[in-house]
């Protein structure tokens, strides 16, 4: 039986089949659970972060605070930091695709009130429980191309079977595209691994994107998770994504 539905699944996830970086390698950057990333190693000359949706887990902001970065960070569940740093900068503020709620606003609405609407070197984290998809989806087409990496744990894969959700998958993750290169996916194991139209597919998945300008990739032949990676919950094992190609 030919299935359109796994068919149009296939591609939507396509774009998230990692690339190699051609003369860059990866470096793990915040702890060693929940709250860690894989990213290109090229972090040592970046003024800016934005860090979205710290929670109660900022080893990610340290990490990059103690680089010299300068790091912006945003949650509107949390009334402060977990720890504290002078080059990280909090505001209870969650991020929207809107600016009509007091402690809401959009992305592109904050990195313009700091000043920084102009620059074309920053980096961006965002881990916002599903609220990605709007808020990502609100913002101008090629809008990302002023972040070097973007680092964003993305939920919801497996509502890909829905016709509404895998469009907005689509036509967010395909406007990312236009300027940057899935890098890294790992799947974050709090969450589950499910058969969606016979695909095997994580609920949840942290995923690394690189702006292309600057690179040349190539096929990917490191399986996944890579010695770089760690459970999330380490009570489980790692969910196993091999090459991830669709």
């Amino acid at each position: 039986m030919h299935d359109l539905v796994q068919e149009d699944i296939r591609a939507a996830l396509s774009l998230l089949t990692p690339k190699k970086v051609v003369g860059h390698k990866k470096v793990r950057v915040g702890g060693v659970g929940d709250g860690g990333y894989v990213m290109v190693d090229q972090l040592g000359n970046v003024p800016v972060c934005y860090s979205i949706g710290v929670g109660s887990d900022v080893s990610w902001d340290l990490d990059m605070a103690s680089r010299g970065c300068q790091v912006y960070q945003y949650d509107h569940t949390v009334d402060r930091t977990t720890s504290e740093h002078p080059n990280c900068h909090f505001q209870k503020v969650g991020l929207a695709g809107y600016d009509n709620v007091y402690d809401m606003k959009r992305l592109d609405t904050l990195v313009a009130q700091n000043g920084h609407a102009d620059r074309q070197d920053m980096i961006l984290k965002v881990d916002i429980e599903g609220q990605e998809w709007a808020s990502f989806d609100a913002l101008p087409v090629s809008w990302f191309g002023r972040f070097s990496q973007i680092v964003v744990e993305l939920h919801w894969l497996d509502h890909l079977h829905d016709n509404q959700f895998r469009r907005l998958f689509t036509r967010v993750l395909g406007n990312m595209c236009r300027t940057h290169q899935c890098v890294h996916i790992h799947a974050n194991n709090y969450a589950g691994y499910v058969i969606v139209h016979g695909l095997p597919i994580p609920q949840v998945a942290e995923v690394t994107f690189l702006r292309r300008a600057e690179h040349q990739f190539i096929d990917n032949d490191e399986l996944l998770p890579s010695n770089l990676d760690l459970p999330n919950n380490n009570n489980v094992p790692d969910h196993f994504l091999g090459l991830f190609r669709f």
